[in-house]
């Protein structure tokens, strides 16, 4: 998508009929040729929505669907950018609800930046039938659909959906996961069109004018496209990344890839890429505002081997170094890969050795939908997220750049489960600031409080359940029903203050444990004080006694405890 154009991408629609609609007028209007097919539209309107249908021999199939070309390039304009990664879908797996992507579609944003693992195929394999299948899978996914129909989509891959965890240039998917890449996903010129047996010298080859690349799906005929070799030795860590750069207004979106060229423990792109992004950066200065698209987490302690920018230090010190020499104030960074939402406001994010600033705001937002992780930090705002549940996060960039004030953008995270957003950060240009390198790690809670509601609620019920069963051993059964009713009752309160926990959110976690605690052991002391009770209950009542004379020991005292007769007077001797 540009402000006069934009890709669309059909699969399973060949010999169908789109006609793309301005109002009431029709401006395109085309058969499509094959299964899978990109049609470019060219010379629209800036600023303008348009919506298109699909019909079969003249039947409408109620497929349709509308998008909204970006403001014209070059002049300030106001608009939104939705943000997120990782949604653990997949062929193979089971089928995942992912109610994230119908909350983006709300926010009715310009853009959707897709960060990484849009699937979770993990091939291992040079297999391009798998790869696009996971491509056809997650974007034909029901909870997506309506998303991707709808808004203009930028992508850029991880690792998931590049080859297996933690994949690099070595992955055996890296040739069929390129090739893939450019058959299902519309995309911005790429600046990598090299000759991969030398990574530094041009080729006249182009990938997108390459037809028998892009129709031709049978196995290994995209080798002709890719440098006609088979040799994966020449394609370690070589030019052929699919980074790329566009402007939306003034705003520049730079999304380089830190996957298809990185090798761990060795580089995190080629030195091609690095060159066009430090001169990216340099260039700052020419937009109202910069956003660094990254696949993996910015900051962090180095990690000898990780995968991440804190496992390759020298490159993330010379993008620093860029910003600090060239005073760049307007750059800001999202992130995908970690699964949880956070955000640094420059103070842990300054890793420049030049002097200067290079605090940049950092933005993780993820995951789409995913059990949760916590990579890099520290972080001035969260970070949020659950370790052992499924989290649905994504952020939008709300800015706004007119008149003759510096453009200006408001951060919010969201969280599928909450209708306010857990994080909410506004700030203008110059936000880039000084700040101190983040050599910390973070963390985030271990389950939803729903989770944790339902993990006390049994382990509650399990243990009153058999101290009442020892307790109550010899009670009558009027007793044990009271008690069983109470312990009931009981278990119910907590899962009603449960309920309005998990669905406002206005407890605080350590609150709702010490008040299940605390309910706990007032259920424990009172069948431990019923428990004493009955035993004092039981036992013989204590006899009274009085102390008397021992010569009148003989006068007291009956069988029965009644008092003796008096003696008869007339029977005393003078």
């Amino acid at each position: 998508m540009t402000d006069t154009s934009v890709v669309l991408s059909s699969q399973d629609y060949a010999h169908y009929d789109l006609r793309v609609v301005e109002g009431n007028v029709v401006i395109y209007a085309a058969k499509i040729a094959s299964d899978r097919e990109k049609i470019s539209i060219t010379r629209l309107k800036p600023k303008t929505k348009y919506t298109y249908t699909l019909k079969h021999q003249d039947v409408e199939t109620g497929a349709s669907g509308s998008f909204e070309t970006f403001p014209p390039e070059g002049q300030r304009a106001s608009f939104s950018i939705s943000v997120g990664s990782c949604s653990m879908v997949a062929r193979d797996l089971p089928p995942l609800e992912v109610e994230t992507y119908d909350r983006i579609a709300t926010h009715n944003t310009s853009l959707f930046i897709q960060m990484g693992d849009m699937h979770y195929s993990d091939v291992d394999e040079d297999d391009i039938h798998q790869i696009s299948a996971n491509y056809d899978y997650s974007l034909s996914h029901p909870d997506a659909k309506k998303l991707f129909s709808t808004q203009a989509t930028a992508y850029m891959w991880d690792d998931h959906d590049f080859g297996p965890n933690n994949a690099d240039s070595t992955s055996p998917s890296m040739r069929a996961s390129r090739y893939a890449y450019m058959r299902s996903v519309p995309h911005y010129p790429l600046v990598a069109a090299t000759n991969f047996s030398n990574p530094d010298e041009p080729k006249s080859i182009d990938f997108e004018q390459n037809s028998q690349c892009l129709t031709n799906p049978e196995a290994n005929s995209y080798y002709d496209c890719l440098g006609n070799t088979t040799d994966s030795n020449q394609w370690t860590g070589a030019g052929v990344g699919v980074y790329q750069a566009f402007t939306i207004g003034k705003v520049r979106v730079v999304m380089p890839d830190l996957r298809s060229e990185s090798i761990i423990s060795g580089q995190l792109m080629s030195s091609k890429q690095m060159r066009w992004l430090l001169d990216e950066i340099k260039n700052a200065s020419r937009y109202s505002m910069m956003v660094l698209v990254s696949s993996v987490a910015y900051t962090g302690e180095e990690e000898e081997g990780g995968d991440a920018w804190a496992g390759h230090p020298a490159e993330r010190v010379m993008v620093a170094n860029a910003v600090a020499e060239h005073k760049v104030d307007n750059l800001l960074l999202v992130a995908g890969d970690a699964h949880m939402l956070a955000m640094d406001d420059g103070r842990n994010t300054d890793y420049n050795t030049v002097g200067g600033k290079a605090g940049i705001p950092v933005v993780q937002a993820a995951p789409l939908a995913n059990i949760g992780s916590c990579k890099g930090g520290p972080y001035s705002h969260g970070p949020f997220g659950y370790r052992f549940a499924v989290n649905n996060h994504f952020a939008t960039l709300k800015i706004v750049d007119e008149g003759i004030r510096p453009a200006c953008v408001r951060v919010q995270g969201w969280s599928v489960a909450e209708q306010d957003p857990l994080l909410d950060v506004e700030m203008c240009v110059p936000f880039v600031k000084k700040g101190k390198p983040g050599l910390g790690s973070c963390n985030i809670q271990l389950v939803k409080p729903d989770e944790l509601s339902v993990f006390i609620c049994f382990g509650l019920f399990f243990i009153v359940d058999h101290l009442w069963i020892l307790l109550a051993r010899g009670k009558s059964r009027r007793e044990r029903c009271v008690w069983l009713s109470a312990i009931w009752l009981a278990l119910f309160i907590q899962g009603v203050v449960s309920f309005f926990y998990y669905k406002y959110a206005r407890m605080k976690i350590y609150v709702y444990i010490v008040f299940n605690a605390s309910l706990f052991f007032i259920i424990f002391c009172s069948l431990a004080t019923m428990q004493v009770y009955r035993a004092l209950k039981t036992l013989p009542p204590v006899r009274k006694s009085m102390a008397v004379p021992s010569d009148a020991s003989a006068s007291l005292g009956s069988p029965k405890g009644e008092d003796a007769p008096l003696a008869d007077p007339s029977s005393r001797s003078s």
